[in-house]
């Protein structure tokens, strides 16, 4: 535990740097985590807070992970700094981002621009004046599941046109399984030339004054099913067209609202203008939830959600990690009801087409690199951690006194080659014949006291560079 000042990660491979409980780092003067073109290095635990700069920035490199985090009031900027988002991911592939809390950043929770493969599963976006998650840039097959993303572009100081999860010119991928409440701008936008995305078996509830549920631009081939789009006021709705419609759109549940560009109308008058949604329902928020008012958005027993989705688009698993279907047809939104009745099959109708890309169809563990064993029992464990003590300040570098243990605090360890999912190694056969084999350091006599002075960390190597600061 502690306060550090953040580090610097460059053009290293496989390095795991994790922190006990109460951990936190800060930068007053910048960014306060950096990992610039590195390969498979992992980041997690830490409380990350009141940086200047983004918490975290990735730029360039593959595969790498940033898990359990807590990203609090990043990117305020400054006189010479313009304010920027808590976590910021520019031109990296197989980016995973799980488990992560952010609030307050100084524009959105996230911001990925020109990212390939990215995941986002599993965070708390919540409380930030742009968007909870923002993809830009022609970020490409993206998946983004199992997210809350709650209270994002609200108040007087919140950013015009932005949503809850924003995808602006964003290729292929998938936005399935996620809760998304109350934003003043849309839940959810897909616009810019956006292309082959899916918004499939998500939960997005609009309070009485804020915009619709979903909102669509300038798009091509964009499928929607399975969700539940409802608005608890009279100025917006679930769907609102700021240019052409989906490509499909069917088995949603839907406040009958709907906004094509020339004013609002019913469900009904949807389907005839549009040959779209014709197995959608509309319905207003009563019965279908357990305790919204609680914040309690699992389906009630007889919601009109449960046992009307469409199995060929759905999830294998909901927001929680429960099977679907549970009764042999799914639900619509983003959780499962367990312990249902069964109701009449809903098959794929004989007229209607697969929804999306292929590439979203091959599942997600195909894209999901970086997994740990809990996921992926067969991946091989890290090799044993190095820890970063408190004893007075030594020289650093290799050291072989396996036997010496060191204080808790600050793990940093180079990760054996099977972290990532082994189907990662199956597509790139020759990727580990141009990596050096891992290097260990012993990084214990490297620490500073509490009460001594602030002292800088820096390791280095020929497979690259990082760089440690603890705070006086």
């Amino acid at each position: 535990a502690g306060t550090f000042d953040g580090f610097l990660v460059q053009s290293k491979n496989r390095l795991q740097i994790a922190a006990p409980a109460g951990a936190t780092l800060s930068a007053p003067l910048g960014d306060c985590v950096r990992i610039a073109d590195a390969t498979e290095v992992t980041v997690e635990g830490f409380r990350i807070e009141g940086c200047v700069g983004p918490g975290v920035r990735v730029t360039g490199g593959a595969r790498n992970v940033l898990r359990a985090l807590t990203l609090v009031g990043n990117g305020a900027g400054s006189s010479n700094a313009d304010p920027a988002s808590n976590l910021i991911a520019t031109n990296t592939d197989e980016l995973l981002l799980e488990h992560i809390d952010s609030s307050l950043g100084g524009k959105s929770g996230m911001y990925l621009g020109g990212c390939v493969r990215p995941i986002i599963r599993g965070c708390f976006l919540h409380d930030n004046p742009v968007a909870g998650i923002y993809l830009d840039g022609g970020t490409e097959e993206v998946l983004v599941e199992r997210n809350e993303v709650s209270s994002n572009a609200m108040g007087s100081s919140h950013f015009d046109g932005v949503a809850g999860i924003e995808l602006a010119s964003t290729l292929r991928g998938a936005v399935e399984n996620n809760l998304v409440l109350h934003h003043e701008e849309p839940g959810l936008r897909v616009h810019s030339g956006a292309s082959g995305v899916e918004v499939i078996n998500n939960t997005v509830v609009q309070a009485a004054s804020d915009d619709y549920c979903l909102w669509l631009g300038t798009t091509s081939n964009v499928s929607i099913y399975n969700n539940i789009l409802l608005h608890a006021g009279s100025g917006g709705g679930s769907i609102q067209l700021g240019d052409n419609p989906p490509a499909l759109s069917d088995y949603n549940l839907l406040t009958d609202r709907l906004d094509d560009g020339s004013g609002n109308s019913s469900l009904v008058e949807w389907m005839q203008n549009h040959g779209l949604d014709i197995h959608s329902i509309a319905s207003n928020a009563q019965g279908v939830f357990v305790n919204p008012g609680a914040g309690d958005f699992h389906l009630d027993q007889g919601s009109p959600a449960v046992d009307h989705g469409l199995n060929t688009a759905a999830p294998a698993l909901d927001i929680e990690g429960t099977p679907r279907p549970q009764n042999g047809v799914v639900d619509m939104g983003a959780y499962e009801l367990v312990g249902a009745p069964p109701g009449p099959d809903a098959g794929m109708p004989p007229d209607a087409a697969e929804p999306g890309p292929d590439a979203a169809q091959e599942g997600p563990d195909a894209m999901e690199p970086g997994l740990d064993a809990e996921t992926h029992p067969d991946a091989e464990q890290p090799d044993a951690a190095v820890e970063l003590d408190a004893q007075s300040p030594q020289d650093c570098g290799p050291s072989d006194d396996a036997a010496r243990e060191p204080d808790a605090g600050l793990v940093v360890a180079d990760v054996g080659p099977e972290l990532h999912d082994a189907s990662v190694d199956a597509a790139e056969p020759d990727r580990d014949a141009a990596l050096p084999a891992p290097a260990q350091f012993d990084l214990g006599g490297c620490g500073c006291s509490s009460g001594g002075p602030a002292t800088s960390l820096l390791v280095a190597s020929a497979l690259g560079i990082w760089a440690l600061r603890r705070r006086r």
